[in-house]
């Protein structure tokens, strides 16, 4: 995004091991895909694709009056394209309880809190770091979808 724009780029990135980095000045990248339209084009897919995530989490963040309502939002987007098992929806979820609360702008144990207020409703059950949404419906008219 930033080499198309021109400029900086605002996120910094650690290595959890070590690794080699290769650079590509950003007039060689430019020219690289002037030359072949089908990667301009896959670039520009790619830019519309993290434009689309990006005003996504503005909704679920931005526009979302509660954390039960950000969470369940985030929940749901996480399971668009799920593992039904007969009864429910199971999803792999990708971040810790902290890593959530950070994304939907709020504290771990809100998350916490609202996880076992939906478990307590059975509209969710977690084992590990399974999570299945055993009602759907019910999770959208929290997460007012």
């Amino acid at each position: 995004m930033a080499t198309m724009s021109g400029i900086p780029y605002e996120v910094t990135a650690e290595t959890l091991h070590p690794c080699q980095v290769a650079y590509v000045r950003r007039d060689d990248f430019l020219q690289f895909v002037g030359k072949y339209p089908e990667v301009y084009q896959g670039v520009v897919r790619q830019l519309s694709t993290l434009y689309s995530g990006a005003c996504e989490q503005l909704r679920t963040v931005g526009l979302s009056a509660s954390a039960p309502e950000k969470l369940a939002r985030i929940l749901l987007e996480w399971s668009a394209d799920p593992k039904d098992t007969k009864q429910s929806t199971q999803i792999k979820l990708p971040l810790t309880h902290e890593e959530i609360a950070e994304f939907i702008g709020t504290t771990r144990e809100t998350v916490t809190r609202t996880l076992s207020e939906f478990k307590n409703r059975q509209l969710v059950s977690l084992q590990g770091s399974t999570l299945m949404i055993s009602d759907r419906p019910a999770l959208e008219t929290i997460g007012g979808v």
